[in-house]
């Protein structure tokens, strides 16, 4: 298995967990698979979680700005496997989309989505989560588990 894969495995697990703890029973789908990483089910509530997760602090690849409706959440881990520098945002996947609506429709760099064009398409674009904002501490991000507190 890839280290690529291996990371991803870390941080999939680790939003698990951390769900796992608040009462959620999280469920990893299968790799690589379209959709969700991992369906979340309390009572009769039913989300998705789309999971990031990197070694170092990066931007977060978002791909061509389709994103799956499938996913409810967004849970980006950076510095996965350092105990001490790891950064976890639990974004709405909302947020994301408006992020990307607003960058393509002002066809403008914002502050929290960077658009790129797409050097094996150039009439399409990449979007990307600027890990810059994320640290910046410039929204209610960071360590956002609560919000599974009240679904």
């Amino acid at each position: 298995m890839n280290p690529n894969q291996l990371t991803g495995n870390i941080g999939l697990f680790y939003a698990c967990y951390q769900l796992s703890l608040r009462g959620w029973n999280a469920l990893p789908t299968i790799r690589n698979a379209k959709g969700a990483d991992a369906i979340i089910v309390k009572g009769k509530r039913k989300l998705g979680i789309q999971s990031k997760a990197f070694k170092n602090q990066v931007d977060v690849p978002l791909g061509n700005g389709t994103l799956d409706v499938s996913v409810d959440y967004w849970v980006v881990i950076l510095s996965v496997q350092d105990d001490i520098k790891r950064k976890v945002f639990v974004i709405p996947q909302e947020d994301i989309l408006c992020g990307v609506q607003g960058c393509t429709q002002n066809n403008v760099n914002t502050a929290f989505i960077v658009r790129n064009k797409d050097k094996n398409k150039p009439d399409s674009f990449t979007y990307w989560l600027n890990y810059k904002f994320l640290l910046s501490g410039q929204h209610n991000y960071a360590d956002a588990w609560e919000c599974f507190e009240y679904e």
